[in-house]
């Protein structure tokens, strides 16, 4: 299609997301026994019970990530109990809604089909879908934020930090498919996002996705950039299966402090700069790219030689992201124009100017623009970064393009 310059594969998934109501979620609580010392952010999710502990985890540790239910009636029961939205998810997908509120136009692969779907992506642009027949299986997706509260006899907690837990049960990220028809006529395209491998369990089932997609990244045109967006992956050490498929032909792996800290094995001080830079060699070797981006609360950097260049790209990243912190789905170009001319974070100012110090020209860092507002949304950030930074890495002005 006439105007496209970006591909973006390879998720999309549908997500209910909840209303938080504390006094529904303190009386599950109280009515499943709740006890503070059974209260993990690792706690296998079979059964609603354990979805509150788990969730009552991640409050506490004031993170993020992606877990596994081992039934989707879990999503069903639990959402039934909360008023929630029905949105799309997915780090192409969500990339795709957001640029297209800036003008941009994407090549898109969608991992099913389904009316949502149909009803919710941008109009423009090609769809390569996985398969013809409809079929949904929602995610469950519970943002909090900060000063949300729990306050039981047994239980007593308050979040410190807004984020966002994403539970799934979904044959498709589990057994995803990916059509070939993506990888025709990509002549005119300049910038390729692969994502949304993650969820996949069974090792030879993913040895064998790989196997395909780096023979397809093998055959791309001369020149084009590909950018690849880590996830939290359910089984943590598949992600060696994807980088030795994938990251000869990667040139930006992206990801966020989550994920950095899985990878390094502890909990990172993201506020210390000089811890931070003792962390980046190390994520250097095991992910062996030219240019790995690291995006967080306060900060996103570039980790590579010449990091410079990706300056007006971690912008783009950060103003689309906290374009939607601030008004969810309600992008438009004045809104992204007016959070765009914020000031910087101070906490992330401070940190980016000393990291770069410490750095050269192997480290880029802008820090996160000041927004103050405590309403807001959690869902799509990551996703959200991803898009303002792919489109930032295109050659023209083909949408709003004030990075």
């Amino acid at each position: 299609m006439a105007g496209e310059k970006i591909a973006l594969g390879f998720g999309g998934n549908i997500d209910f997301e909840i209303e938080w109501d504390s006094a529904v979620f303190e009386d599950l609580v109280i009515r499943y026994q709740i006890r503070d010392d059974e209260i993990s952010d690792t706690v296998e999710v079979r059964d609603i019970r354990s979805l509150v502990l788990s969730i009552l985890g991640f409050i506490r540790s004031c993170s993020g990530g992606e877990v596994y239910a081992f039934d989707k009636k879990i999503i069903n029961d639990f959402s039934a109990l909360f008023k929630y939205k029905v949105t799309i998810g997915g780090t192409n997908t969500r990339a795709a809604i957001t640029m297209s509120k800036l003008g941009y136009v994407a090549r898109l692969h969608v991992n099913g089909k389904n009316e949502i779907f149909r009803r919710l992506l941008p109009k423009e642009g090609t769809k390569i879908w996985s398969g013809e027949e409809d079929v949904e299986y929602p995610h469950l997706v519970i943002q909090y934020n900060v000063g949300t509260t729990i306050n039981t006899p047994q239980v007593k907690l308050k979040a410190e930090r807004a984020n966002r837990i994403i539970y799934v049960n979904n044959p498709l990220k589990l057994w995803p498919k990916v059509n070939p028809a993506f990888f025709d006529n990509l002549e005119e395209i300049e910038v390729l996002l692969i994502a949304s491998f993650n969820s996949i369990h069974d090792r030879e089932y993913l040895v064998s996705i790989m196997e395909g997609l780096s023979k397809a990244l093998a055959g791309l045109p001369p020149g084009l950039r590909v950018y690849f967006e880590d996830g939290c992956y359910h089984v943590q050490e598949y992600t060696t299966i994807v980088q030795k498929a994938l990251c000869k032909y990667v040139e930006v792996y992206g990801l966020n402090e989550d994920e950095f800290g899985k990878y390094m094995g502890t909990k990172i001080n993201f506020l210390d700069p000089a811890e931070v830079w003792s962390f980046l060699p190390r994520l250097k070797e095991i992910i062996p790219v030219p240019a790995i981006v690291v995006h967080t609360k306060y900060w996103a950097l570039a980790y590579g030689k010449d990091a410079e260049k990706y300056r007006h790209c971690l912008k783009g990243g950060i103003n689309l992201a906290t374009t939607r912190f601030r008004y969810g789905d309600d992008i438009d170009p004045e809104r992204y124009r007016e959070t765009s001319a914020l000031g910087k974070d101070p906490l992330g100012l401070g940190f980016s100017e000393k990291i770069e110090g410490l750095g050269g020209d192997l480290i880029c860092c802008e820090a996160s623009l000041d927004a103050t507002e405590t309403k807001v949304t959690t869902i799509g950030l990551g996703d959200t970064f991803v898009g303002g930074f792919v489109a930032a890495m295109t050659s023209g002005k083909h949408g709003i393009h004030i990075f």
